[in-house]
Protein backbone atom coordinates (compact mmCIF):
# COMPACT_ATOMS: atom_id res chain seq x y z
CA UNK A 1 0.00 0.00 0.00
CA UNK A 2 2.83 2.10 0.85
CA UNK A 3 4.44 2.00 -2.85
CA UNK A 4 1.62 2.29 -4.53
CA UNK A 5 0.71 5.54 -2.68
CA UNK A 6 4.49 6.38 -3.23
CA UNK A 7 3.84 6.11 -6.81
CA UNK A 8 0.43 7.77 -7.37
CA UNK A 9 1.09 10.73 -5.00
CA UNK A 10 3.62 12.49 -7.11
CA UNK A 11 1.26 12.59 -9.83
CA UNK A 12 -1.96 14.27 -7.82
CA UNK A 13 0.80 16.66 -6.77
CA UNK A 14 1.83 17.34 -10.09
CA UNK A 15 -1.78 17.75 -11.74
CA UNK A 16 -2.63 20.14 -9.07
CA UNK A 17 0.22 22.27 -9.56
CA UNK A 18 -0.67 21.84 -13.34
CA UNK A 19 -4.25 22.43 -12.85
CA UNK A 20 -2.89 25.48 -10.61
CA UNK A 21 -0.95 26.66 -13.85
CA UNK A 22 -3.96 26.75 -15.93
CA UNK A 23 -5.79 28.42 -13.70
CA UNK A 24 -3.48 31.31 -13.20
CA UNK A 25 -2.90 31.93 -16.96
CA UNK A 26 -6.75 31.22 -17.48
CA UNK A 27 -8.11 33.31 -15.29
CA UNK A 28 -9.72 36.30 -17.01
CA UNK A 29 -11.74 33.79 -19.25
CA UNK A 30 -13.59 32.37 -17.02
CA UNK A 31 -15.34 35.74 -16.55
CA UNK A 32 -18.59 35.96 -18.42
CA UNK A 33 -17.54 39.00 -21.10
CA UNK A 34 -14.32 39.06 -22.58
CA UNK A 35 -11.65 41.78 -22.44
CA UNK A 36 -9.99 44.69 -24.87
CA UNK A 37 -7.47 43.41 -27.11
CA UNK A 38 -5.64 44.93 -29.87
CA UNK A 39 -6.80 41.35 -32.10
CA UNK A 40 -10.73 41.39 -31.60
CA UNK A 41 -11.39 40.01 -35.12
CA UNK A 42 -11.95 36.08 -33.80
CA UNK A 43 -15.79 36.19 -33.49
CA UNK A 44 -15.85 37.71 -37.09
CA UNK A 45 -13.72 34.94 -38.51
CA UNK A 46 -15.54 32.20 -36.58
CA UNK A 47 -18.89 33.02 -38.22
CA UNK A 48 -17.44 33.72 -41.71
CA UNK A 49 -15.49 30.14 -41.24
CA UNK A 50 -19.20 28.75 -40.15
CA UNK A 51 -21.15 30.51 -42.72
CA UNK A 52 -19.03 29.02 -45.54
CA UNK A 53 -18.67 25.52 -43.77
CA UNK A 54 -22.37 24.97 -43.32
CA UNK A 55 -23.08 26.13 -47.52
CA UNK A 56 -20.65 23.41 -48.40
CA UNK A 57 -17.70 24.86 -48.76
CA UNK A 58 -14.48 23.21 -47.80
CA UNK A 59 -11.72 23.58 -47.72
CA UNK A 60 -12.73 26.95 -46.32
CA UNK A 61 -10.94 29.96 -48.35
CA UNK A 62 -13.04 32.28 -49.15
CA UNK A 63 -15.25 34.59 -46.74
CA UNK A 64 -18.34 36.29 -47.86
CA UNK A 65 -18.21 39.41 -45.55
CA UNK A 66 -15.06 40.39 -45.11
CA UNK A 67 -13.48 42.55 -48.03
CA UNK A 68 -16.27 45.02 -47.26
CA UNK A 69 -18.98 42.60 -48.62
CA UNK A 70 -16.96 42.01 -51.64
CA UNK A 71 -15.38 38.73 -50.45
CA UNK A 72 -11.88 37.89 -50.22
CA UNK A 73 -9.47 34.19 -49.56
CA UNK A 74 -9.29 34.93 -45.77
CA UNK A 75 -8.88 31.36 -44.51
CA UNK A 76 -6.64 30.67 -47.80
CA UNK A 77 -3.65 32.72 -46.52
CA UNK A 78 -4.49 33.07 -42.30
CA UNK A 79 -3.94 29.80 -40.57
CA UNK A 80 -7.46 28.70 -40.42
CA UNK A 81 -7.11 25.79 -37.91
CA UNK A 82 -7.96 27.63 -34.46
CA UNK A 83 -10.95 28.98 -36.40
CA UNK A 84 -11.78 25.06 -37.68
CA UNK A 85 -11.46 24.47 -33.64
CA UNK A 86 -13.84 27.70 -32.69
CA UNK A 87 -16.34 26.77 -35.02
CA UNK A 88 -16.69 23.56 -34.13
CA UNK A 89 -17.21 24.63 -30.82
CA UNK A 90 -19.44 27.48 -31.82
CA UNK A 91 -21.53 25.09 -34.00
CA UNK A 92 -21.82 22.91 -30.73
CA UNK A 93 -22.81 25.57 -28.50
CA UNK A 94 -24.23 28.17 -30.29
CA UNK A 95 -22.09 30.88 -28.54
CA UNK A 96 -19.96 32.82 -30.16
CA UNK A 97 -18.24 34.32 -27.00
CA UNK A 98 -17.82 31.08 -25.61
CA UNK A 99 -15.67 29.46 -28.82
CA UNK A 100 -13.11 32.77 -28.97
CA UNK A 101 -12.65 31.69 -25.39
CA UNK A 102 -12.52 28.08 -26.56
CA UNK A 103 -9.31 28.80 -28.75
CA UNK A 104 -7.69 30.64 -25.93
CA UNK A 105 -7.87 28.18 -22.99
CA UNK A 106 -7.19 25.05 -25.49
CA UNK A 107 -3.84 26.56 -26.12
CA UNK A 108 -3.20 27.41 -22.62
CA UNK A 109 -3.93 23.59 -21.99
CA UNK A 110 -2.19 22.42 -24.69
CA UNK A 111 0.96 24.31 -23.77
CA UNK A 112 0.95 23.58 -20.39
CA UNK A 113 0.69 19.44 -21.34
CA UNK A 114 3.36 19.75 -24.35
CA UNK A 115 6.35 21.38 -22.33
CA UNK A 116 5.30 18.86 -19.26
CA UNK A 117 6.09 16.19 -22.04
CA UNK A 118 8.95 18.03 -23.14
CA UNK A 119 10.87 18.07 -20.13
CA UNK A 120 9.97 14.72 -18.80
CA UNK A 121 11.44 13.10 -21.87
CA UNK A 122 14.75 15.38 -21.80
CA UNK A 123 15.41 15.59 -17.70
CA UNK A 124 13.49 12.40 -16.70
CA UNK A 125 12.30 14.53 -13.61
CA UNK A 126 8.39 15.18 -12.96
CA UNK A 127 9.92 18.10 -11.55
CA UNK A 128 11.75 19.83 -13.98
CA UNK A 129 8.97 18.95 -16.58
CA UNK A 130 6.95 20.76 -14.23
CA UNK A 131 9.18 23.40 -14.07
CA UNK A 132 9.48 23.68 -17.43
CA UNK A 133 5.75 23.61 -18.39
CA UNK A 134 4.79 26.33 -16.16
CA UNK A 135 7.95 28.54 -17.32
CA UNK A 136 6.74 28.34 -20.53
CA UNK A 137 2.94 28.97 -20.48
CA UNK A 138 3.10 31.66 -17.82
CA UNK A 139 5.98 33.40 -19.34
CA UNK A 140 5.11 37.45 -20.01
CA UNK A 141 5.38 37.01 -23.69
CA UNK A 142 2.74 34.42 -23.83
CA UNK A 143 1.13 36.56 -21.50
CA UNK A 144 1.26 39.58 -23.28
CA UNK A 145 -0.09 37.68 -26.73
CA UNK A 146 -3.08 36.40 -24.64
CA UNK A 147 -4.15 39.82 -22.96
CA UNK A 148 -2.82 42.85 -24.14
CA UNK A 149 -2.12 41.54 -28.14
CA UNK A 150 -5.11 38.81 -28.03
CA UNK A 151 -2.66 36.87 -31.02
CA UNK A 152 -4.57 33.29 -31.15
CA UNK A 153 -2.85 32.01 -34.34
CA UNK A 154 1.05 33.31 -32.64
CA UNK A 155 -0.06 31.66 -29.29
CA UNK A 156 -0.86 28.25 -31.11
CA UNK A 157 2.26 28.59 -32.91
CA UNK A 158 3.93 28.41 -29.59
CA UNK A 159 2.22 25.73 -28.18
CA UNK A 160 3.29 23.87 -30.85
CA UNK A 161 6.51 24.12 -30.15
CA UNK A 162 7.17 22.23 -27.05
CA UNK A 163 5.49 18.90 -29.00
CA UNK A 164 7.32 19.65 -32.08
CA UNK A 165 10.80 19.57 -29.53
CA UNK A 166 8.98 16.40 -27.65
CA UNK A 167 8.77 14.65 -30.56
CA UNK A 168 11.99 15.10 -32.10
CA UNK A 169 13.32 14.13 -29.02
CA UNK A 170 11.38 10.88 -29.16
CA UNK A 171 12.70 10.19 -33.35
CA UNK A 172 15.87 10.78 -32.20
CA UNK A 173 15.95 7.91 -29.25
CA UNK A 174 14.75 5.67 -31.38
CA UNK A 175 11.20 5.30 -29.89
CA UNK A 176 8.38 3.72 -32.05
CA UNK A 177 5.59 5.61 -34.19
CA UNK A 178 7.36 9.07 -32.96
CA UNK A 179 7.63 10.31 -36.14
CA UNK A 180 3.59 10.58 -36.27
CA UNK A 181 3.78 12.87 -33.43
CA UNK A 182 5.90 15.01 -35.06
CA UNK A 183 3.84 14.74 -38.16
CA UNK A 184 0.62 16.02 -35.80
CA UNK A 185 2.55 18.79 -33.99
CA UNK A 186 3.79 20.35 -37.17
CA UNK A 187 0.84 20.36 -38.91
CA UNK A 188 -0.80 22.44 -36.27
CA UNK A 189 2.01 24.99 -36.75
CA UNK A 190 1.86 25.17 -40.05
CA UNK A 191 -1.48 25.44 -40.23
CA UNK A 192 -2.39 28.16 -37.12
CA UNK A 193 0.68 30.85 -37.87
CA UNK A 194 2.42 31.04 -41.00
CA UNK A 195 4.79 33.78 -39.54
CA UNK A 196 5.59 31.36 -36.58
CA UNK A 197 6.33 28.49 -39.26
CA UNK A 198 8.70 31.31 -41.09
CA UNK A 199 9.99 32.53 -37.12
CA UNK A 200 10.58 28.73 -36.00
CA UNK A 201 11.79 26.76 -38.93
CA UNK A 202 15.59 27.45 -38.10
CA UNK A 203 15.32 26.92 -34.38
CA UNK A 204 13.38 23.70 -34.92
CA UNK A 205 16.36 22.05 -37.05
CA UNK A 206 18.77 23.71 -34.82
CA UNK A 207 17.17 21.43 -32.00
CA UNK A 208 17.24 18.33 -33.71
CA UNK A 209 20.88 19.00 -34.44
CA UNK A 210 21.45 20.09 -30.87
CA UNK A 211 19.69 16.32 -29.79
CA UNK A 212 21.53 14.38 -32.10
CA UNK A 213 24.80 15.47 -31.10
CA UNK A 214 24.58 14.94 -27.52
CA UNK A 215 22.83 11.82 -27.88
CA UNK A 216 26.30 11.06 -30.33
CA UNK A 217 27.98 12.21 -27.31
CA UNK A 218 26.86 10.08 -25.18
CA UNK A 219 27.39 7.37 -26.98
CA UNK A 220 23.66 6.48 -27.51
CA UNK A 221 24.09 6.84 -31.78
CA UNK A 222 26.64 4.26 -32.09
CA UNK A 223 26.37 3.12 -36.04
CA UNK A 224 25.40 4.90 -38.76
CA UNK A 225 22.37 2.50 -39.20
CA UNK A 226 20.58 4.77 -35.76
CA UNK A 227 21.48 7.69 -36.88
CA UNK A 228 20.19 7.33 -40.57
CA UNK A 229 16.99 5.57 -39.35
CA UNK A 230 16.17 8.91 -37.36
CA UNK A 231 17.04 11.24 -39.87
CA UNK A 232 14.47 8.95 -42.23
CA UNK A 233 11.87 9.12 -39.49
CA UNK A 234 12.37 12.89 -39.05
CA UNK A 235 12.09 13.52 -42.72
CA UNK A 236 9.30 10.94 -43.12
CA UNK A 237 7.19 12.77 -40.18
CA UNK A 238 8.08 16.73 -41.68
CA UNK A 239 7.25 15.34 -45.28
CA UNK A 240 3.88 14.23 -44.18
CA UNK A 241 3.12 17.25 -42.18
CA UNK A 242 3.88 19.26 -45.59
CA UNK A 243 1.45 16.98 -47.02
CA UNK A 244 -1.39 17.10 -44.49
CA UNK A 245 -1.36 20.74 -44.83
CA UNK A 246 -0.35 21.64 -48.57
CA UNK A 247 -4.08 22.41 -49.04
CA UNK A 248 -3.21 25.47 -47.09
CA UNK A 249 0.49 25.80 -47.90
CA UNK A 250 1.32 26.02 -51.20
CA UNK A 251 -1.93 28.14 -52.52
CA UNK A 252 -0.89 30.28 -49.65
CA UNK A 253 2.51 31.44 -50.75
CA UNK A 254 2.03 30.72 -54.59
CA UNK A 255 -1.15 32.82 -54.91
CA UNK A 256 -0.60 35.60 -52.42
CA UNK A 257 0.34 38.03 -55.32
CA UNK A 258 -3.35 38.15 -56.78
CA UNK A 259 -3.93 39.85 -53.47
CA UNK A 260 -3.08 42.93 -51.55
CA UNK A 261 -1.44 41.98 -48.83
CA UNK A 262 2.62 43.26 -49.62
CA UNK A 263 0.42 46.80 -49.82
CA UNK A 264 -1.45 46.63 -46.01
CA UNK A 265 1.63 43.93 -44.36
CA UNK A 266 5.17 45.63 -45.78
CA UNK A 267 4.95 49.07 -45.78
CA UNK A 268 4.49 51.87 -43.07
CA UNK A 269 3.60 50.84 -39.65
CA UNK A 270 4.29 47.30 -40.14
CA UNK A 271 7.52 47.76 -41.75
CA UNK A 272 9.84 45.06 -39.77
CA UNK A 273 12.69 48.20 -39.10
CA UNK A 274 10.15 50.15 -36.73
CA UNK A 275 9.80 47.22 -34.40
CA UNK A 276 13.25 46.35 -33.30
CA UNK A 277 13.67 46.00 -29.86
CA UNK A 278 17.10 47.11 -27.34
CA UNK A 279 18.14 44.95 -24.77
CA UNK A 280 16.67 47.03 -22.05
CA UNK A 281 13.44 46.38 -23.00
CA UNK A 282 14.31 42.72 -21.55
CA UNK A 283 14.75 44.07 -18.23
CA UNK A 284 11.82 47.08 -18.26
CA UNK A 285 8.88 45.78 -15.67
CA UNK A 286 6.53 48.13 -16.54
CA UNK A 287 3.29 46.68 -18.52
CA UNK A 288 1.84 48.41 -20.26
CA UNK A 289 -1.14 48.04 -23.21
CA UNK A 290 -0.48 50.06 -25.84
CA UNK A 291 1.41 48.94 -29.85
CA UNK A 292 4.69 48.62 -30.88
CA UNK A 293 6.45 51.85 -31.74
CA UNK A 294 10.07 52.88 -33.31
CA UNK A 295 12.40 53.27 -30.59
CA UNK A 296 12.95 51.55 -26.73
CA UNK A 297 9.90 53.24 -25.36
CA UNK A 298 6.62 51.17 -26.61
CA UNK A 299 3.86 51.28 -24.38
CA UNK A 300 4.03 47.33 -24.23
CA UNK A 301 6.64 45.72 -22.40
CA UNK A 302 8.95 43.16 -23.89
CA UNK A 303 10.29 42.05 -20.36
CA UNK A 304 11.84 38.46 -19.99
CA UNK A 305 10.71 37.70 -16.64
CA UNK A 306 11.42 38.08 -13.25
CA UNK A 307 12.47 34.19 -12.62
CA UNK A 308 13.54 33.96 -16.37
CA UNK A 309 16.49 36.42 -15.71
CA UNK A 310 17.65 34.44 -12.47
CA UNK A 311 17.26 31.04 -14.27
CA UNK A 312 19.78 32.21 -17.43
CA UNK A 313 21.91 34.01 -14.35
CA UNK A 314 22.10 30.67 -12.27
CA UNK A 315 22.28 28.52 -15.07
CA UNK A 316 25.22 30.60 -16.62
CA UNK A 317 26.68 30.83 -13.45
CA UNK A 318 26.78 26.91 -12.91
CA UNK A 319 27.85 25.79 -16.55
CA UNK A 320 30.88 28.16 -16.06
CA UNK A 321 31.64 26.59 -12.31
CA UNK A 322 31.47 22.84 -14.37
CA UNK A 323 33.61 24.17 -16.86
CA UNK A 324 36.24 25.32 -14.91
CA UNK A 325 36.23 22.33 -12.44
CA UNK A 326 36.45 20.23 -16.30
CA UNK A 327 39.50 22.46 -17.54
CA UNK A 328 41.09 21.83 -13.86
CA UNK A 329 40.94 18.27 -13.86
CA UNK A 330 41.47 17.70 -17.63
CA UNK A 331 38.30 16.28 -18.00
CA UNK A 332 36.27 18.64 -21.15
CA UNK A 333 35.33 15.62 -23.09
CA UNK A 334 33.16 14.75 -20.13
CA UNK A 335 31.97 18.19 -19.01
CA UNK A 336 30.73 18.53 -22.94
CA UNK A 337 29.17 14.98 -22.48
CA UNK A 338 26.78 16.17 -19.37
CA UNK A 339 26.16 20.06 -20.56
CA UNK A 340 26.26 19.84 -24.50
CA UNK A 341 22.39 20.51 -24.25
CA UNK A 342 22.11 23.13 -22.32
CA UNK A 343 24.88 24.95 -23.68
CA UNK A 344 23.39 24.76 -27.29
CA UNK A 345 20.29 25.93 -25.84
CA UNK A 346 21.91 28.87 -24.21
CA UNK A 347 23.02 29.12 -28.25
CA UNK A 348 19.80 29.05 -29.44
CA UNK A 349 18.24 31.60 -26.86
CA UNK A 350 21.04 33.99 -27.75
CA UNK A 351 20.46 33.68 -31.62
CA UNK A 352 16.29 34.08 -30.98
CA UNK A 353 16.79 36.81 -28.67
CA UNK A 354 19.43 38.67 -31.22
CA UNK A 355 16.91 38.49 -33.90
CA UNK A 356 14.49 40.63 -31.98
CA UNK A 357 17.63 43.29 -31.34
CA UNK A 358 18.25 46.28 -33.86
CA UNK A 359 21.91 44.51 -34.44
CA UNK A 360 20.49 42.11 -36.33
CA UNK A 361 19.68 44.29 -38.82
CA UNK A 362 21.85 42.64 -41.57
CA UNK A 363 20.41 39.76 -41.42
CA UNK A 364 16.91 41.18 -41.97
CA UNK A 365 17.94 42.82 -45.03
CA UNK A 366 20.18 39.28 -46.40
CA UNK A 367 16.50 37.28 -46.02
CA UNK A 368 13.80 38.96 -47.95
CA UNK A 369 11.33 36.38 -46.75
CA UNK A 370 11.91 37.23 -43.31
CA UNK A 371 10.05 41.23 -43.91
CA UNK A 372 7.28 38.99 -43.78
CA UNK A 373 7.29 38.86 -40.11
CA UNK A 374 6.49 42.29 -39.21
CA UNK A 375 7.50 42.39 -35.79
CA UNK A 376 11.53 41.22 -35.27
CA UNK A 377 10.12 40.45 -31.30
CA UNK A 378 8.15 37.77 -32.53
CA UNK A 379 11.31 35.57 -32.23
CA UNK A 380 10.31 35.82 -28.52
CA UNK A 381 8.27 33.13 -28.66
CA UNK A 382 10.98 30.69 -29.73
CA UNK A 383 13.15 32.63 -26.73
CA UNK A 384 10.48 31.58 -23.87
CA UNK A 385 10.87 27.92 -25.06
CA UNK A 386 14.53 27.70 -24.49
CA UNK A 387 14.28 29.98 -21.10
CA UNK A 388 11.95 27.17 -20.44
CA UNK A 389 14.72 24.36 -20.92
CA UNK A 390 16.65 26.07 -19.43
CA UNK A 391 15.00 25.99 -16.80
CA UNK A 392 14.09 22.53 -16.56
CA UNK A 393 18.01 21.65 -16.98
CA UNK A 394 18.29 24.09 -13.93
CA UNK A 395 16.06 21.95 -11.59
CA UNK A 396 17.23 18.64 -12.76
CA UNK A 397 20.99 19.55 -11.29
CA UNK A 398 19.72 20.27 -8.02
CA UNK A 399 19.70 16.47 -7.25
CA UNK A 400 23.01 16.92 -6.21
CA UNK A 401 22.88 19.80 -3.68
CA UNK A 402 21.77 19.65 0.06
CA UNK A 403 18.48 18.73 0.13
CA UNK A 404 17.19 22.23 2.30
CA UNK A 405 19.43 24.50 -0.20
CA UNK A 406 17.69 22.85 -3.23
CA UNK A 407 14.26 23.14 -1.68
CA UNK A 408 14.69 26.72 -0.73
CA UNK A 409 16.28 27.60 -4.55
CA UNK A 410 13.06 25.76 -5.83
CA UNK A 411 11.03 27.54 -3.87
CA UNK A 412 12.15 31.21 -4.94
CA UNK A 413 12.52 29.97 -8.39
CA UNK A 414 8.92 29.24 -8.27
CA UNK A 415 7.70 32.14 -7.14
CA UNK A 416 9.60 34.75 -8.91
CA UNK A 417 8.85 32.37 -11.91
CA UNK A 418 5.78 32.01 -11.60
CA UNK A 419 3.62 33.46 -9.16
CA UNK A 420 5.44 37.29 -9.97
CA UNK A 421 4.78 36.71 -13.78
CA UNK A 422 1.09 35.59 -13.39
CA UNK A 423 0.73 39.03 -11.85
CA UNK A 424 0.82 40.45 -15.53
CA UNK A 425 -2.43 38.29 -15.98
CA UNK A 426 -4.73 40.99 -16.27
CA UNK A 427 -6.97 42.46 -18.83
CA UNK A 428 -6.59 46.20 -19.32
CA UNK A 429 -10.71 46.30 -18.84
CA UNK A 430 -13.81 43.63 -19.49
CA UNK A 431 -15.81 44.97 -21.75
CA UNK A 432 -19.07 45.70 -21.06
CA UNK A 433 -20.92 43.63 -23.68
CA UNK A 434 -18.46 41.78 -25.85
CA UNK A 435 -20.82 41.52 -28.55
CA UNK A 436 -19.53 45.06 -29.24
CA UNK A 437 -16.27 43.54 -30.85
CA UNK A 438 -17.45 39.89 -31.05
CA UNK A 439 -20.40 39.67 -33.65
CA UNK A 440 -21.42 37.38 -36.53
CA UNK A 441 -23.78 40.20 -37.88
CA UNK A 442 -22.97 40.45 -41.86
CA UNK A 443 -23.48 44.21 -42.54
CA UNK A 444 -21.26 44.62 -39.07
CA UNK A 445 -18.60 42.46 -40.59
CA UNK A 446 -18.97 44.52 -44.06
CA UNK A 447 -18.74 47.64 -42.91
CA UNK A 448 -16.63 47.57 -39.48
CA UNK A 449 -14.48 44.48 -39.24
CA UNK A 450 -13.45 45.07 -42.92
CA UNK A 451 -11.76 48.02 -42.05
CA UNK A 452 -9.93 46.07 -39.35
CA UNK A 453 -8.79 43.43 -41.63
CA UNK A 454 -8.07 44.48 -45.01
CA UNK A 455 -4.76 42.25 -45.53
CA UNK A 456 -6.20 39.61 -47.97
CA UNK A 457 -8.63 41.54 -50.49
CA UNK A 458 -7.91 40.41 -53.82
CA UNK A 459 -5.56 42.43 -55.96
CA UNK A 460 -7.93 44.75 -58.07
CA UNK A 461 -10.87 45.50 -56.00
CA UNK A 462 -10.97 49.63 -54.69
CA UNK A 463 -14.88 49.62 -53.08
CA UNK A 464 -14.93 49.99 -49.68
CA UNK A 465 -18.57 50.39 -49.36
CA UNK A 466 -20.86 47.47 -48.74
CA UNK A 467 -23.06 46.50 -52.11
CA UNK A 468 -26.32 47.25 -51.78
CA UNK A 469 -27.26 44.09 -54.29
CA UNK A 470 -25.99 40.51 -55.05
CA UNK A 471 -25.85 41.72 -58.49
CA UNK A 472 -26.91 44.45 -61.09
CA UNK A 473 -28.06 43.48 -64.22
CA UNK A 474 -27.34 45.94 -66.66
CA UNK A 475 -29.28 47.87 -69.21
CA UNK A 476 -32.30 47.56 -66.47
CA UNK A 477 -35.44 46.21 -67.99
CA UNK A 478 -38.78 46.07 -66.40
CA UNK A 479 -39.37 43.31 -68.73
CA UNK A 480 -36.76 41.11 -67.45
CA UNK A 481 -37.75 38.66 -64.97
CA UNK A 482 -34.62 37.58 -62.86
CA UNK A 483 -34.93 35.03 -59.27
CA UNK A 484 -32.05 34.48 -57.47
CA UNK A 485 -32.12 30.70 -56.78
CA UNK A 486 -29.27 30.01 -54.80
CA UNK A 487 -26.92 32.18 -52.52
CA UNK A 488 -23.95 30.37 -51.14
CA UNK A 489 -20.18 31.46 -50.18
CA UNK A 490 -18.65 29.70 -52.89
CA UNK A 491 -22.28 29.21 -55.69
CA UNK A 492 -24.80 31.90 -56.49
CA UNK A 493 -27.38 31.12 -58.96
CA UNK A 494 -29.77 33.20 -61.08
CA UNK A 495 -33.09 31.94 -63.28
CA UNK A 496 -33.28 34.90 -65.92
CA UNK A 497 -35.95 35.86 -68.51
CA UNK A 498 -34.39 38.44 -70.36
CA UNK A 499 -35.80 41.28 -72.64
CA UNK A 500 -32.31 41.69 -74.45
CA UNK A 501 -28.83 40.81 -74.32
CA UNK A 502 -27.64 42.22 -70.94
CA UNK A 503 -24.05 42.02 -68.46
CA UNK A 504 -24.61 41.08 -65.68
CA UNK A 505 -22.43 42.55 -62.55
CA UNK A 506 -21.55 40.33 -59.39
CA UNK A 507 -21.24 41.91 -56.07
CA UNK A 508 -18.10 39.50 -55.87
CA UNK A 509 -14.30 40.49 -55.83
CA UNK A 510 -12.27 38.70 -58.78
CA UNK A 511 -9.86 36.27 -57.41
CA UNK A 512 -8.61 32.97 -59.04
CA UNK A 513 -10.90 30.48 -58.83
CA UNK A 514 -13.99 32.32 -59.36
CA UNK A 515 -15.47 30.14 -62.57
CA UNK A 516 -19.37 32.01 -64.40
CA UNK A 517 -21.56 29.17 -66.12
CA UNK A 518 -24.35 30.17 -68.52
CA UNK A 519 -27.20 27.29 -68.59
CA UNK A 520 -24.64 25.46 -67.33
CA UNK A 521 -21.82 25.74 -69.64
CA UNK A 522 -18.72 27.51 -68.19
CA UNK A 523 -17.69 30.93 -69.98
CA UNK A 524 -15.19 33.35 -69.44
CA UNK A 525 -16.18 36.63 -66.98
CA UNK A 526 -14.61 39.90 -67.40
CA UNK A 527 -13.62 42.20 -63.94
CA UNK A 528 -14.57 45.84 -63.89
CA UNK A 529 -12.95 48.45 -63.28
CA UNK A 530 -13.64 48.23 -59.46
CA UNK A 531 -12.61 44.02 -59.45
CA UNK A 532 -15.99 42.62 -59.50
CA UNK A 533 -17.02 40.29 -61.97
CA UNK A 534 -18.90 40.75 -64.64
CA UNK A 535 -20.68 38.19 -66.81
CA UNK A 536 -22.19 39.07 -70.52
CA UNK A 537 -25.42 37.03 -70.93
CA UNK A 538 -27.31 36.26 -73.99
CA UNK A 539 -31.00 36.95 -74.54
CA UNK A 540 -32.45 33.58 -74.36
CA UNK A 541 -30.05 32.19 -71.25
CA UNK A 542 -31.95 30.72 -68.08
CA UNK A 543 -29.25 29.87 -65.92
CA UNK A 544 -26.49 31.95 -64.76
CA UNK A 545 -24.11 30.30 -62.28
CA UNK A 546 -21.13 31.47 -60.52
CA UNK A 547 -18.72 29.11 -58.65
CA UNK A 548 -15.69 29.68 -56.44
CA UNK A 549 -13.74 26.63 -57.54
CA UNK A 550 -10.12 24.92 -57.08
CA UNK A 551 -7.51 26.37 -59.55
CA UNK A 552 -4.93 23.69 -60.79
CA UNK A 553 -2.53 24.44 -57.84
CA UNK A 554 -5.30 24.26 -55.14
CA UNK A 555 -6.48 20.72 -56.85
CA UNK A 556 -3.20 19.19 -56.74
CA UNK A 557 -2.60 20.86 -52.97
CA UNK A 558 -5.83 19.44 -52.13
CA UNK A 559 -5.39 16.09 -53.81
CA UNK A 560 -2.30 15.39 -51.52
CA UNK A 561 -4.12 16.34 -48.40
CA UNK A 562 -6.38 13.89 -48.69
CA UNK A 563 -4.14 11.15 -49.85
CA UNK A 564 -1.43 12.46 -47.00
CA UNK A 565 -4.45 12.15 -44.53
CA UNK A 566 -5.36 9.02 -45.83
CA UNK A 567 -2.11 7.65 -45.24
CA UNK A 568 -1.82 9.46 -41.92
CA UNK A 569 -4.85 7.51 -40.70
CA UNK A 570 -3.80 4.39 -41.70
CA UNK A 571 -0.09 4.89 -39.80
CA UNK A 572 -2.14 5.52 -36.57
CA UNK A 573 -4.64 2.49 -36.96
CA UNK A 574 -1.67 0.24 -37.62
CA UNK A 575 0.51 1.43 -34.81
CA UNK A 576 -2.44 0.81 -32.55
CA UNK A 577 -2.90 -2.89 -33.53
CA UNK A 578 0.40 -3.27 -33.83
CA UNK A 579 0.94 -2.15 -30.14
CA UNK A 580 -2.42 -4.13 -29.15
CA UNK A 581 -1.05 -7.32 -30.63
CA UNK A 582 2.51 -6.80 -28.56
CA UNK A 583 0.15 -6.62 -25.43
CA UNK A 584 -1.55 -9.39 -26.22
CA UNK A 585 1.90 -11.86 -26.45
CA UNK A 586 2.95 -10.44 -23.25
Amino acid sequence: MKKILKFLLPSYLLILVLSLGFVLISFPFFNSELFEVHDYVHGARISEMQRAFNDGHFPVRWSQNFGFGYGMPLFQFYGPLPYYFGFLVYQLSGNLIFSVKSIFLLCNFLTLVGGFLLGKKLFKSHLSATFLSLLITISPYRILNLYVRGAANELWGIMSLPWIFWSITKIIKNEKHSYLWLTASLSVLFLSHNISTLIFAPFIILFALIVFFTQFLKGKIVNKSNWKTSVFRLFAGGLLAVGLSSFYLFPAFFEKGFTQVDQYILSDYFNYQVHFLYPKQFLRTSWGYGGSEWGPNDPISFFLGYGQWIIIVLAAVLLAKKLIQSLRNDDFGNYLRKNSLIVLVFIGLGCSLLMSLHYSHLIWKLFELLRYVQFPWRFLGISVVFIGLIGGWLISQMSSMNKKVARILILVLIIFSIFFNARFVEPKSFLADSSEYYYSDDMRIQTEMSQVLPDYIPLHLTLKKPPTDTFIIYPQDDNNEVTLELNKVQLKKLHLSLSQDSTVQFSIADFPGWQAYIDYKAVDHEVTDQGLIEVSVPKKTSTVELKFESTSLRQISDIISTFSFMLFCGLIIKSVIKKKFNASKT
